[in-house]
């Protein structure tokens, strides 16, 4: 049985040293310094190592805290830009109103479009200059189920005129009358029919085949008989005369005047209507127009008449002004002729005096004719279409009257 022999503390030390290198005792004592000193830490140490972890949570929450200000920089910085967005959006929206605003002021400050051209109402001006233009147009002006067409069988000129059934235009055709008509009365049936016949080809090659029907007109002062005459030239051509009409009362109708003297200069005559309330109440045709003014160039230039109506005819404007003293005299006894029908009708300066016809398409000629007569003399817009025209719309309106009459 063996038996335990207690040692001194000393004693043990010994032993566990002589069990070792003593050469290593100062590598052992280091080694087993540094096992104590991280087991067992005196209170000053743990002080110094804890800062360090509170200097490392500081520098995160310091980093924390400089990302939060980015990121509010950021957000303040975006905020700012949206703000000035909507600043600079509703500025746009501001000056495009005030641009509103002030077009709407410019709108209601400009003066608004004048009603009348002179003493003409703008639509008649524009319904007659239209008309004036289809002349050398060969499209037709506007849509059509049905034509009302106006014959106008004047002494220098045949011209035809097509209005729709909305009474809006649809062409206008002219050819020369040659000697079929004189002084405003046919006296050459078959020529008028020939020459009225030739306008209608024009027509139908403009507009092909059309259903319609036609109205006349004649120069005041002839029998109800003669005048009949230009009503059958309509139906020797296949259509109905569905009206005919007192030239200078038609030529008022496209006018669209009520109270007037209507003077019509063409190629025979001068005619004089004095209208009231739409109805003429005095009338009258003396033999100076158009074909005088060609006499009057024939014998001044030493021409033939024929070669004097072309000059008297060339458009140019020119050329016209050049004729102007030339023509004077005759210009200055149709104005004679005007104020004395005005005064003996005892209408002299009560009305206004509108001059129409072929025979008034002069340089200067409101000037003096309204010289000759002492009172305002007006020409009428698009002079030639007047009456072929005022003679197609009054047969439209009238055609209207009577279905309207025959729906009540």
């Amino acid at each position: 049985m063996s038996s335990v022999i207690a040692r001194p503390d000393s004693q043990v030390e010994d032993v566990f040293l002589n069990n070792k290198d003593r050469n290593n005792i100062d590598d052992i004592e280091n080694f087993g310094g540094r096992i104590i000193k991280n087991i067992i830490k005196p209170a000053d140490q743990e002080t110094e190592q804890s800062e360090p972890d509170l200097n490392l949570n500081s520098r995160v929450e310091a980093d924390n805290k400089a990302d939060n200000k980015d990121v509010e920089a950021e957000q303040a910085q975006e905020l700012e830009s949206a703000e000035a967005e909507v600043k600079e959006i509703k500025a746009e929206e501001a000056e495009e109103v005030k641009v509103e605003d002030r077009a709407e002021a410019e709108a209601e400050a400009k003066p608004e479009e004048p009603e009348f051209t002179g003493m003409f109402h703008k639509d008649v001006v524009n319904f007659l200059g239209v008309l004036e233009r289809s002349l050398n147009q060969e499209q037709p002006l506007n849509k059509f189920n049905k034509l009302y067409l106006g014959f106008d069988l004047g002494t220098t000129n045949l011209v035809l005129v097509a209005l729709n059934e909305d009474g809006e235009p649809v062409s206008a055709v002219m050819e020369a009358s040659g000697s079929s008509v004189r002084d405003g009365v046919v006296v050459d049936y078959m020529g008028a029919i020939h020459g009225m016949q030739k306008c209608l080809d024009r027509l139908h090659s403009r507009l092909g085949d059309f259903e319609a029907i036609g109205a006349a007109a004649y120069p005041p002062g002839i029998s109800l008989k003669t005048a009949k005459v230009c009503s059958n030239v309509v139906e020797s051509l296949g259509y109905d005369c569905g009206g005919l009409y007192e030239e200078p009362v038609a030529a008022a109708e496209s006018l669209a005047f009520k109270d007037a003297a209507i003077v019509d200069i063409g190629g025979g005559t001068t005619g004089i209507s004095v209208l009231q309330d739409g109805k003429s109440v005095y009338t009258a045709d003396e033999p100076t127009g158009g074909t005088h003014m060609t006499l009057v160039l024939s014998g001044n230039m030493g021409i033939s008449f024929e070669e004097a109506e072309q000059v008297k005819r060339n458009p140019d404007p020119a050329r016209k002004r050049m004729l102007v003293p030339i023509l004077k005299p005759v210009l200055e006894k149709m104005g004679s002729i005007i104020k004395n029908h005005l005064e003996i009708s005892g209408y002299f300066g009560k009305v206004p005096v509108i001059v129409c016809g072929g025979g008034a398409v002069l340089p200067t000629a409101e000037e003096i004719l309204s010289n000759a007569v002492g009172d305002k003399v007006v020409l009428a817009p698009s002079p030639l279409l007047v009456t072929p025209a005022g003679i197609a719309l009054s047969l439209e309106r009238e055609i209207k009257r009577r279905e309207a009459e025959k729906i009540k």
